[in-house]
């Protein structure tokens, strides 16, 4: 009796403790809602790929079923993206024809082996060539490698030699892995179809989770730029219809990055794991509030490059360093750091919805000390809102700001003189009115405008302000106390290779990327 009176005291104090007959019952919320982790095991995704788990214990049903959803919402929109981006490539080296309003006179360039040709009384077929814009198409195309592919492979590479140091000191690791990281990084749509391809047959969760990480990398980081560029494109060159691959372009890009956001936001809610049917709905429920934000940033970056040109890189450039200037204000302790996780993801917010983790890192680097300091700071689902509300409010105000100067200028003063690229180009400059698309900028403005404002009404009616507890119940403490030191565990560093003393040193810029870009791509 007396030990049921200790269990007894037990349940009074903690509630989680329980005593049911002579059963001892302790629950464990905490675990049950514990959610699966989004970082890659590549020990448990090797186990996945044996007869036993992609064959022998599954039913037919099941196989087929993984095949047609992974082959109708994964494989078969990423060749479609994929396909119509190196179409366009294909048009801008080697030339189409567009439809342009005049005679024969408007086509910017003669062909003899393509001749212009009358497409109506008052519209003619001119064939022309972008070779600029197809080599900045195609740089975007791969440019997910350089930065998604080359972690992911580097993980992987120290995954397959384990703990073997020795070998990655020596120089036999950098004649193998320079030439294979090259190949990684110049082959990222080749790895996006591969990896899709093979998800095709393999349902396992580490699979499912990298092939969802290569979408979100492809999104971020292709179709967002492909979007702008092509926009950028059909406004700069205002004067001829866009032709049928730049419309299918444009529309698989916006697709794809509103897709795929959709996946990132809910990754953190186990989305890689989670039931066909549950996740379906939340997506549903989720692509106006990401299709309408897209269109409302995508278009406001490539209605601004349109008219600015050149001087867009000074307009956006500015807020970046800023931004810079704000971040390093934070970390080095100037400003307080109960507001820092307003900043963070910026770039990410720039084009799209991003989600902060619950954990962020924060970095302070003095002059002449050898070591840097890291501080964690865990941040509630209210500091995740906070961050989502204030950022989408801040890009709703710089983008409406240019667009509706831009707009009043182009409808008062058309034929205003702007320098090429402020402010260093004062003797080269162009009129607003030279670009064609300044004619219909009081039609886009609004359109742009009233996306983004539905996107923000929808964020807070669906979203709210978050919780403004922690995930294990506590209060937050928005003092020091909730800041955990963890400078001592880079000092005693168990990896004693090369790369891995190279990632210390360069942590505070490695860390100023990640607070700028998409923390769920870090493998």
């Amino acid at each position: 009796m007396e030990g049921h009176g200790e269990v007894e005291h037990l349940s009074t104090v903690n509630p989680l403790v329980k005593f049911e007959g002579n059963v001892l019952i302790i629950e464990n919320h905490e675990k049950e809602k514990r959610l699966p982790s989004s970082k890659l095991d590549f020990s448990v995704m090797a186990k996945e790929f044996n007869k036993i788990e992609l064959w022998s214990e599954r039913s037919g049903t099941n196989i087929r079923e993984t095949f047609a959803i992974n082959f109708l919402v994964g494989l078969l929109p990423t060749i479609f993206d994929v396909g119509m981006d190196s179409l366009a490539v294909n048009d801008y080296l080697r030339g189409t024809y567009y439809v342009k309003n005049g005679g024969e006179s408007n086509c910017s360039g003669i062909y003899p082996e393509y001749p212009p040709k009358n497409y109506s009384e008052t519209q003619t077929e001119c064939f022309e060539k972008d070779p600029v814009f197809g080599y900045v198409t195609l740089f975007f195309l791969f440019f997910p490698g350089m930065g998604f592919s080359f972690w992911t492979f580097l993980n992987l590479s120290n995954f397959l030699r384990g703990t073997d140091y020795t070998f990655r000191q020596n120089a036999c690791f950098f004649i193998f892995f320079t030439p294979l990281t090259l190949l990684v990084c110049i082959s990222f749509p080749f790895q996006l179809l591969a990896v899709n391809l093979v998800a095709l047959l393999n349902n396992g969760d580490q699979w499912t989770l990298l092939t969802t990480k290569y979408s979100i990398a492809e999104g971020l980081y292709d179709a967002s730029l492909q979007f702008c560029v092509q926009l950028f494109i059909v406004f700069t060159m205002a004067d001829r219809i866009p032709s049928i691959i730049q419309y299918l372009s444009l529309f698989g890009s916006i697709v794809m990055l509103a897709y795929t956001r959709i996946e990132a936001h809910l990754l953190d809610d186990g989305g890689h794991v989670m039931p066909i049917r549950e996740k379906i709905i939340k997506t549903l429920k989720l692509i106006p509030i990401f299709l309408s934000n897209s269109i409302f940033k995508l278009g406001s970056i490539g209605l601004i490059c349109s008219l600015l040109r050149l001087n867009a890189m000074t307009f956006y450039g500015a807020f970046a360093l800023l931004w810079i200037l704000f971040y390093f204000l934070f970390n080095q302790g100037c400003l307080s750091r109960r507001y820092y996780h307003l900043i963070l993801g910026v770039m990410l917010h720039a084009v799209s919805i991003g989600k902060i983790p619950g954990q962020i890192k924060m970095v302070q680097a003095n002059l002449g000390e050898k070591r840097h300091k890291t501080r964690a700071k865990k941040l509630t689902t209210r500091n995740q809102m906070e961050n989502i509300i204030f950022q989408n409010i801040l890009w709703l105000i710089i983008n409406s700001i240019m667009l509706i100067t831009l707009t009043i200028l182009a409808n008062v003063q058309p034929d205003v003189t702007l320098w090429t690229l402020f402010p260093f180009t004062p003797d080269s400059k162009y009129t607003l009115d030279s670009m064609p698309i300044h004619k219909y900028c009081h039609i886009l403005t609004p359109v742009i405008i009233s996306c983004g404002l539905l996107s923000l009404v929808l964020i807070i009616c669906q979203w709210g302000c978050g919780d403004a507890k922690v995930d294990n119940g506590e209060d937050i403490v928005m003092e020091g106390e909730e800041e955990e030191d963890i400078s001592g565990e880079n000092a005693e560093l168990d990896d004693p290779s090369v790369q891995a003393k190279v990632a210390d040193k360069l942590e505070p810029v490695l860390n100023l990327i990640i607070s700028a870009s998409d923390n769920q791509l870090d493998n």
